[in-house]
């Protein structure tokens, strides 16, 4: 069992959905159609989650990776153009509900892929809302490119690493961490980066980059990090950028904050072999409660999954 941040905070807020998400979808179970369709299920993503999916593909993929190869820096008309195209073509693929063809498949889609919660559940998909999910997209990435602090911070670097696992044990804890993007450089510490595509609130991500920052120290190096890659977590800068709001907010870790952090992973690991008896794979989702919290269901991906059950 693989421990995430993400994956954490499902359990938390519904033991069921966690059960469902991480034990029982499959996209290749031919002989079990309940499961290939959880997988189905899974794959749906609001708007807003689809908006900012799209804006970390586009930057990872048309920025980050190019730059890390040594291309020239793209433009903003470049980023532009390409999050147009792929916004289009995603749209068109969700919109006819490709994802559920018998014979689609996420590597036959490639970057098309794209499953939208209102086109299954039902839900405004009127021109105003997709005109508005475009206008967002547009504006995250025109902030992005054209801060120069952030371009500064990112092209300073000596290596650029985007959605790049980290795993490490934390005692028996199998932990997997995947953040935005890492900078390397030669004479600092790394920086930790996580893009957020948000209209309105605040969310402290301090819990979360912690994690990052824990996994980053302890991980196995990948080979292309920096030769005798060695980090204190506390060391680690750490950014949230709500590239929406063009807003950036630094964190920095004490040590109270990366015992903190282990703590969280434990007390929730601990929390969830207690529910699955150490053996998930031996259980089903009628074993596990559902939220009475009516919210969380309302945005459950598996929703009719729950209903066919009651």
């Amino acid at each position: 069992m693989v421990w995430s941040y993400s994956s954490s905070r499902t359990f938390q807020r519904c033991q069921k959905q966690w059960f469902i998400k991480q034990h029982y979808v499959s996209a290749r179970a031919k002989k079990d159609p309940r499961r290939r369709q959880a997988y189905l299920y899974s794959t749906l993503q609001s708007l807003p989650a689809w908006r900012g999916s799209l804006v970390d593909t586009i930057i990872t993929k048309n920025f980050v990776l190019p730059i890390d190869r040594g291309s020239k820096l793209p433009s903003k008309n470049h980023l532009l153009k390409a999050a147009w195209r792929l916004f289009k073509h995603q749209l068109q693929f969700a919109k006819r509900n490709r994802a559920w063809e018998e014979d689609m498949t996420r590597k036959k889609a490639g970057d098309d892929f794209a499953s939208l919660f209102p086109v299954v559940y039902g839900g405004d998909m009127s021109d105003e809302a997709i005109d508005q999910m475009w206008s967002d997209i547009e504006q995250s990435l025109i902030n992005f490119r054209e801060s120069d602090e952030l371009m500064s911070m990112i092209l300073d670097g000596s290596k650029l690493a985007a959605q790049r696992p980290l795993t490490f044990t934390l005692d028996d804890t199998n932990v997997k961490m995947i953040p935005d993007l890492i900078v390397f450089y030669d004479k600092a510490p790394p920086l930790i980066i996580d893009w957020k595509v948000q209209q309105t609130g605040y969310h402290n991500a301090r819990r979360q980059l912690a994690s990052y920052a824990l996994a980053l120290a302890n991980c196995k190096p990948h080979k292309d990090f920096p030769d005798s890659f060695e980090v204190d977590a506390v060391n680690i800068r750490l950014l949230e950028m709500q590239l929406l709001t063009n807003q950036q907010r630094f964190y920095s870790l004490s040590q109270a904050d990366i015992e903190a952090s282990i703590a969280y992973i434990s007390q929730t690991q601990d929390d969830i072999n207690l529910a699955t008896e150490n053996s998930p794979k031996s259980l089903t989702f009628d074993n596990f409660p559902s939220t009475n919290d009516p919210s969380v269901c309302e945005r459950c991906n598996f929703q009719k999954i729950c209903w066919e059950q009651n």
